[in-house]
């Protein structure tokens, strides 16, 4: 059950975010709390399962702030980290894992970073599409790569992304 009301709140913020935008409205217009929350305890349920606090936010598709949530004992530090995964994921369209191999030495990215101060090229950011479009995206942080990756792996997998 708690699978399908992710992916049904989901799917109505990728509607009213696609509203808005045809309508010149900010995509924020279309994302409310029960939304983003809903986004969140997919996370949170992986989190907990790892035993592993983590700050978990949402940006809308133009990469603006719309949702953040600092679990208890989380890391100071993951806040930003957290927030500018989403960003990055958002104005990139990509997750950061993917960014981390480009922006490498020798990758077609390379100093992508040195741009945007905010761009994080390391793993736990992740686009979340609908219907082909970008919706908004999610920054995870406050574990490992892997394991932040691992609980944005979730909340893909809870969305049936």
């Amino acid at each position: 059950m708690f699978v399908k009301e992710v992916a049904e709140k989901v799917a109505e913020a990728a509607g009213a975010a696609d509203a808005a935008g045809a309508a010149g409205g900010s995509v924020r217009d279309g994302w409310d709390y029960e939304k983003c929350e809903a986004l969140y305890r997919a996370a949170a349920a992986e989190s907990e399962k790892i035993g592993l606090p983590v700050c978990f936010a949402i940006a809308d598709k133009s990469g603006a702030l719309v949702y953040f949530y600092r679990q208890p004992g989380a890391l100071l530090a993951s806040i930003a980290i957290a927030i500018n995964k989403a960003y990055t994921s958002a104005v990139l369209r990509m997750t950061t894992g993917d960014l981390a191999k480009a922006a490498g030495p020798g990758g077609e990215l390379y100093g992508i970073n040195t741009v945007d101060p905010k761009l994080v090229i390391f793993g736990g950011g992740f686009p979340i599409y609908s219907g082909g479009k970008l919706v908004c995206a999610i920054g995870i942080s406050g574990g490992t790569i892997a394991q932040d990756e691992q609980i944005g792996r979730a909340v893909l997998a809870a969305l049936g992304n």
